[in-house]
């Protein structure tokens, strides 16, 4: 099984320049399922949001796609469809991901307190995530 780099999977969902799309399309087609570690769907978020400028809930929808495709074999797929659940609920998906990946800790400290820590709260997230005594 072969991997793929955010690279790919950028121009794959953006398809913004014809000559690499058209090699990451035949590339993605001849390696399915290929391999998509978790690093890499946080990497593209990241890219996405921020260097695409794309609206969350496109980029999200993106995530989407690569979580639940036969094309791509998702490192800690359930992790990160529980991460876009959670966003969907109003976690923003990277804290959502490091939430999800930390399910067997105890809790998860942060200081992000408005926007990560209450609305955790809010949900009744368990494990739990608090603010640092």
């Amino acid at each position: 099984m072969w991997a793929a780099d955010t690279n790919v999977l950028v121009r794959y969902y953006t398809q913004d320049d014809a000559a690499q799309t058209s090699r990451a399309l035949a590339w993605l087609h001849r390696h399915a399922p290929c391999f998509v570690p978790v690093s890499v769907v946080l990497e593209l978020y990241w890219v996405l949001e921020n260097s695409y400028q794309s609206p969350v809930t496109k980029v999200l929808a993106a995530l989407h796609h690569l979580a639940h495709s036969p094309a791509f074999q998702v490192e800690s797929a359930g992790a990160v469809r529980q991460a876009l659940g959670l966003a969907a609920r109003g976690i923003e998906f990277p804290d959502a991901l490091h939430w999800a990946l930390s399910r067997d800790c105890d809790g998860l400290a942060t200081f992000d307190d408005k926007g990560f820590a209450r609305r955790a709260k809010k949900l009744g997230l368990t494990p739990v995530v608090v603010l640092p005594d």
